[in-house]
């Protein structure tokens, strides 16, 4: 029997519609699968945001320079300093350059010498770069290009690299964390450090001495006799708003787009504090937004595969936030972005876990007992991500001048709060003994002090200035800085300071003893609002580091501000 033209082509359109109804059916669950790269939180970041090069935030956090004779400095290093990428005037090649110019020497000789031998050849004329976590050595000779370095397996990890005048044919590589010290020699080298070290000389530095030269201690942190700096307090809102219950369909906006299109298996959890909790599944990926405005997000990385290295992983945490962070809505651009620290998946060791600052008007902001982002890696994978950026007025936003002032003498400040240090490490069960001291505990007052005095100063292992970020707590008046509407605010200490701004001029600062001083900030309250609502501010520090505690100081006003725990 023949089958007509009419039925055959009804036929072919039930195929067709079949077959669509298939291929849409398979991407369904294709696409239910997707990793947790495939996805970008709602209004956080572009699909499209550019790449952030990981040797952008590879810089180191600081650079000591010896011009020989006891004379120091330590900057803060720019790209010419480090590898030459933006050379600046009277500035040739990086320590990048010039480590790569040693490399293609001859015969190269690795050893391993002593702290004491180290801390000797560092004296005379030299430069030290320090960064603030442990680097695989091997794996950034390969990135760097620094291929006739790796013919040693001595060096499994380091913290920092140098050169000095006093072993000319030399670099040294080291890690202070594990006090392990190396020297590679070359009978002849074309690099020219000296050329680096006399660029830095030219710019006119401050000038710092190891903490032994104030104290009579053995300490070779370096700290400034005096410093004029131009930091004051910067205002900072929240950088993630509108996140409790009153916005709970942007919360879920975040969560598919995180968890995928299908939204069914994904539970929502209001917690008594106004936290909300996204599950997707059993726990496979969860959301946590909090009412400060950071949030967190964890996948079980399951389907993660291979085992990346240091710089694939890095990689991997970097592409996670120019995808999904949220650098462009608080005002960040990536060259403000830097590691902070780098920890090794306990689990297998398939993952790493990245932490990452950022820095405004040149100087790092820090919190307390938390980071600014947080990537964790396994194998492939972005499996935690937890962003608790902060949307603040760089200095360089506001056209006025602020004038330079005299901070407060970092030595000083130990000096006046050596005990409040020894009591809180102590608190903490962290042990502090003077080297070389047999005083039992029925010391008298004046020898406990000095044993606390010299276990402290023996503990300091850096110090820096900075911006401490205050908890969303802080009270204006609280702090001197002048009363948003112009009233009185209460001075540290007890004493008053007149505010017409509630930024801290030179006369803005708190009055000594019972006077008052009049607030000369120049910035007017509404200035600094963000609908009704006044900002937090970032507070300008001296941090100093002991036992691996950080203690923050106001820089004008003195008093300890804060400490990690």
């Amino acid at each position: 029997m023949d089958i007509s033209k009419t039925a055959i082509e009804k036929i072919k359109n039930v195929l067709i519609v079949v077959l669509v109804l298939s291929t849409i059916l398979l991407l369904y669950f294709l696409w239910s699968d997707s990793t947790v790269g495939d996805f970008s939180l709602a209004g956080l970041g572009s699909s499209r945001a550019e790449p952030i090069p990981a040797k952008s935030v590879l810089n180191p956090d600081k650079i000591t320079v010896s011009f020989g004779a006891e004379n120091y400095t330590v900057i803060a290093p720019t790209a010419a300093d480090w590898d030459g990428s933006a050379p600046s005037a009277g500035m040739g090649a990086g320590i990048i350059q010039e480590l790569q110019a040693f490399s293609l020497s001859g015969m190269i000789l690795t050893s391993v010498i002593s702290k004491n031998d180290f801390v000797d050849v560092m004296r005379a004329r030299s430069i030290m770069a320090d960064f603030p976590f442990t680097m695989p050595f091997a794996e950034f000779c390969s990135e760097y290009g620094l291929r006739g370095l790796t013919r040693t397996d001595l060096i499994e990890s380091f913290t920092g690299v140098a050169y000095s005048e006093a072993s000319p044919n030399s670099v040294f590589f080291f890690n202070k964390r594990e006090e392990r010290y190396y020297r590679l020699a070359a009978d002849g080298s074309d690099a020219d450090f000296e050329s680096l070290i006399s660029g830095i000389e030219g710019r006119g530095n401050a000038s710092f001495y190891p903490l032994r030269m104030y104290s009579g201690i053995e300490n070779e942190v370096m700290i400034p006799l005096d410093m004029q700096i131009s930091m004051e307090p910067i205002p900072y809102w929240g950088a993630v708003d509108g996140m409790g219950e009153d916005e709970g369909d942007e919360g879920a906006g975040m969560a598919k787009k995180l968890f995928g299109n299908s939204f069914d298996f994904t539970r929502k959890i209001t917690e008594g504090n106004g936290t909300t909790v996204y599950m997707y599944g059993y726990g496979e990926r969860v959301l946590v937004l909090n009412q400060d405005g950071s949030f967190e997000y964890s996948a079980s990385g399951r389907d993660s595969n291979g085992v990346p290295s240091f710089f694939e992983a890095l990689d991997i945490a970097l592409d996670f936030i120019s995808q999904h962070g949220a650098l462009e809505a608080c005002g960040m651009t990536a060259d403000r972005l830097y590691l902070r620290k780098v920890e090794t998946d306990p689990d297998g060791g398939r993952g790493y876990r990245f932490s990452f600052g950022f820095s405004t008007g040149g100087y790092a902001v820090h919190y307390l007992n938390d980071e600014a982002l947080v990537v964790g890696t396994m194998g492939d994978q972005a499996t935690y991500f937890k962003q608790n950026l902060i949307d603040c007025q760089d200095i360089i936003s506001y056209p006025e001048d602020w004038a330079e002032q005299e901070a407060l003498r970092p030595f000083d400040l130990l000096t006046e709060n050596f005990m409040p240090i020894f009591d809180v490490l102590d608190g903490l069960q962290i042990a502090l003994e003077p080297e070389g001291s047999e005083a039992g505990a029925d010391a008298g007052a004046d020898m406990a002090k000095e044993m606390a005095f010299e276990a402290v100063v023996r503990g300091v292992s850096d110090v820096s200035a900075g911006y401490l970020r205050r908890e969303p707590s802080f009270a204006w008046e609280a702090e001197g800085y002048g009363a948003p509407d112009g009233g009185v605010g209460a001075g540290a200490g007890g004493q008053q300071g007149t505010g017409a701004g509630v930024g801290a001029g030179t006369g803005g600062q708190p009055g000594a003893g019972s006077q008052q001083g009049t607030g000369a900030g120049g910035q007017q309250a509404d200035a600094w609002m963000y609908g009704d609502q006044l900002p937090d501010m970032l507070l300008p520090v001296w941090v100093f580091t002991v036992m691996g505690v950080d203690f923050y100081f106001d820089m004008y006003g003195g008093d300890l501000v804060g400490h990690t725990a």
